[in-house]
């Protein structure tokens, strides 16, 4: 049989501009050039949201022009990262429902326990049928707000495919894997690298079901990765655009290769959609004390501390660099009032618990860092408030 290229994408989270100047990232030019026939192309998850431009068109334009991205990329299978969920379960439906792409996730139900979305698809290449089945973090409930997940059920990751799988290796020559989750061990020796929580567990997967699929594909920590767990290839394609994943189809899944974006051929840069808008609009004020309810909303402390040049949209981009750099902190109430001499809480209590930005803070007092999108956060809580007035 004629080779067939696997290529994979994820965490791309929006990554359409490598800087404020419009120019393109070039894994998204490349992507835009019409694949050849022997291709299959999917994307890992954390599309649709995590840069000030996705918030932008999720804010704006209910994240069309993000779908329009998606279809123009020429992705065959597309999954659900925990970022795409930031809009809740009814904005990811809309969006998906106008994908060219397929939409698979094998772990994600209503209440009710009906998937919210195909738990895997069968693409053909040339005489080979090949399975892909989706899986999002089993971790879900615990990285994204309760508001998002009180309506969704997920499904621990090595149940959904001990249910799936078997019925779709009756129908494909070929299953792989696409896991929006990441590695728990190094996946050569085997040593453990975090705490089994249940966010990451590629490595799991492949060694308790490494007979029964030819490749794997994870993404959610933002690392660079490719190789083989055992007997199965696997690639983990890095994030916002830096690198392209690609295994090699003949007689098995084989050579997974990790491409820098810039060493990608690439053909004149796409016109990134209503750019001039945007760079409006981050220019635009936000109402102060919107962003002051917004913190006390999400994230319950004693004091706030959360610095802002002016509050602006733009300014969420700049002031937080990255923007997943709230933590919280656990002072004495003595030690409160040295660190912000402007603390004029008087509480019988000994302990508070302060949020802030700040960088010069005492690591070791740190209790909790929040991994979230603040921009995407705060866009979300903008519309609901106007919606209710």
């Amino acid at each position: 049989m004629s080779p067939v290229i696997i290529e994979a994408t994820t965490d791309l989270h929006g990554s359409l501009t490598n800087d404020a100047m419009n120019q393109t990232n070039p894994l998204i030019s490349y992507l835009h050039q019409t694949p050849a026939a022997d291709t299959l192309r999917i994307d890992n998850g954390d599309f649709f949201t995590g840069s000030a431009l996705a918030s932008f068109y999720n804010l704006t334009a209910a994240g069309r022009p993000m779908v329009e991205l998606a279809n123009a990329c020429h992705f065959d299978v597309m999954i659900p990262g925990n970022h795409d969920l930031e809009w809740g379960i009814k904005h990811l439906q809309d969006l998906t429902a106008q994908l060219q792409a397929d939409y698979v996730c094998a772990n994600l139900t209503d209440l009710a326990g009906n998937l919210l979305f195909q738990p895997y698809t069968i693409k053909q290449k040339g005489t080979v049928k090949i399975g892909v089945i989706g899986l999002i973090t089993s971790f879900l409930s615990q990285i994204l707000d309760f508001q998002f997940t009180q309506q969704l059920h997920i499904l621990d990751v090595s149940e959904a495919l001990q249910k799936y799988l078997p019925e779709l290796r009756d129908q494909a020559d070929y299953v792989i894997v696409a896991y929006h989750g990441g590695l728990e061990c190094d996946p050569a020796t085997g040593r453990i690298t975090e705490y089994n929580t249940g966010e990451d567990q590629a490595y799991h997967l492949m060694h308790q079901f490494g007979s029964q699929i030819d490749g794997l594909i994870c993404g959610h920590q933002h690392w660079l990765n490719s190789g083989y767990c055992g007997p199965v290839p696997f690639l983990q394609p890095g994030a916002h655009g830096q690198a392209l994943g690609t295994f090699q189809l003949t007689t098995r899944l084989q050579q997974p290769q990790i491409i820098n974006s810039t060493a990608l051929p690439v053909m004149p840069s796409f016109t990134v959609p209503q750019y001039d808008a945007y760079l409006e609009w981050l220019t635009t004020s936000f109402n102060q004390g919107t962003w002051k309810n917004f913190l006390k909303t999400y994230y319950a402390a004693d004091f706030y501390q959360v610095y802002l040049t002016a509050a602006k949209w733009q300014n969420l981009v700049m002031d937080f660099d990255p923007i997943y750099a709230l933590k919280k902190y656990q002072f004495s109430i003595d030690q409160g009032h040295q660190l912000f001499p402007q603390l004029q809480l008087q509480s019988p209590q000994k302990v508070i618990t302060v949020l802030s930005n700040r960088s010069d803070l005492p690591f070791d007092r740190c209790i909790q860092q929040y991994v979230v999108n603040l921009l995407d956060r705060m866009s979300y809580f903008t519309q609901q408030q106007a919606a209710n007035c």
